[in-house]
């Protein structure tokens, strides 16, 4: 289960955040905001893939 849990952002997330309630970084900054930055531009080219086909209907 934790193999799959480092797949997801909310993961990623959550090793950004944890440091300011338990001062303990468990994971490197630039690799949390690589990760982050990934997931962005892959569902942000969805998105636009996704409008463009739909309002190439209308």
């Amino acid at each position: 289960m934790a193999d799959i849990a480092q797949v997801t952002p909310t993961y990623w997330l959550i090793q950004l955040v944890r440091p300011v309630v338990t001062e303990q970084l468990t994971v490197s900054l630039p690799a949390a905001l690589g990760v982050l930055a990934a997931w962005t531009a892959v569902l942000g080219a969805l998105v636009i893939r996704r409008y463009r086909k739909d309002s190439a209907r209308v």
